[in-house]
């Protein structure tokens, strides 16, 4: 009964994730039109979409039975992918909005250093090193799962640092979401209540996300069959929720980029034709405005 419960489960969560492709997808073609590059609203759709293709993959690999360590390492590292791009998408997200508020271009004019802007200067080696440790981790537990039981040493220290970091990114990533979605919110016009709600849904689930692995880690160890059940379903809401939040953010971004487009055509067009009339009288430039992602790749 059990077995068939999982199975049930698990093809229940293949349809998700299925539909979440498709979405991803969508949103994935709508930005690359848009921008016509491969810019950073661009990257982060991709990421979900490589996610969901590897979430749809472990739920097929959930009926295959590993029988060497080779095949139990590979399936522990795939379990564990999705957790790496997820990480990789909203890392990115929140590293601009701290970037976009400190606003360091302002601070490459002046003489001395604004030390409230210092922190935008450490943003993109701070992603590559976060990304590099939840790398090491994913290897990590890949070895551990596929040579040393749970009992050991080595299994108890790994998981024991990973979770350890999974949770202290959450807290993190909560209170950055939170944060810096207002603070970066009051300095939007057009997309203040985008910021605001996605700052607060965001800071919502990292916030349940920290919480949910504490008590799986620390308070309530998973002992059986029914509680592994019960713990996956809970990453999966969790995961696909992020999923959402952070396609419709690029998917709102994209709307503000493509109404900024048609308003700067249409700015060029006028002030072209009033350059033709006057001949004299230069151009002016375009009024440049903050979509409710990114302004640059």
């Amino acid at each position: 009964m059990d077995q068939e419960k999982a199975s049930k489960v698990t093809i229940f969560w293949a349809v998700m994730w299925s539909l979440m492709f498709i979405f991803s997808c969508l949103i994935t073609y709508f930005s690359i039109s848009i921008e016509k590059k491969f810019s950073l609203p661009v990257k982060t759709s991709f990421l979900i979409f490589l996610c969901t293709i590897v979430k749809i993959i472990n739920s097929g690999l959930t009926f295959y039975d590993s029988t060497t360590t080779f095949e139990e390492g590979l399936l522990s590292f795939l379990r564990n992918a999705p957790s790496f791009l997820l990480l990789s998408s909203f890392l990115a997200i929140v590293l601009f909005w701290i970037q976009m508020y400190h606003d360091p271009n302002k601070m490459k004019m002046k003489k001395k250093v604004d030390p409230d802007s210092c922190f935008s200067f450490m943003a993109k080696p701070l992603y590559f090193i976060i990304i590099l440790i939840q790398i090491t981790f994913v290897l990590l537990i890949a070895i551990a799962d596929a040579r040393y039981p749970n009992y050991s040493f080595f299994y108890k220290v790994v998981t024991f640092f990973s979770r350890t970091f999974t949770i202290i990114l959450s807290i993190s990533f909560s209170a950055a979401f939170l944060i810096y979605g207002f603070l970066v919110g009051r300095k939007q016009t057009n997309s203040v209540y985008i910021f605001y709600t996605m700052a607060m849904l965001l800071g919502i689930t990292f916030l349940g996300n920290g919480i949910h692995v504490f008590l799986i880690s620390f308070i309530i160890p998973i002992v059986n069959s029914n509680q592994l059940l019960v713990a996956t379903s809970v990453d999966n809401v969790i995961d696909i929720f992020i999923s959402l939040e952070i396609l419709i953010l690029v998917y709102m971004d994209s709307k503000a980029r493509k109404q900024f487009y048609i308003k700067q055509e249409a700015e060029k067009d006028f002030n072209n034709s009033h350059s033709t009339k006057t001949p004299h009288s230069p151009p002016q430039n375009p009024k440049q405005t903050t979509t409710a992602y990114c302004s640059a790749a």
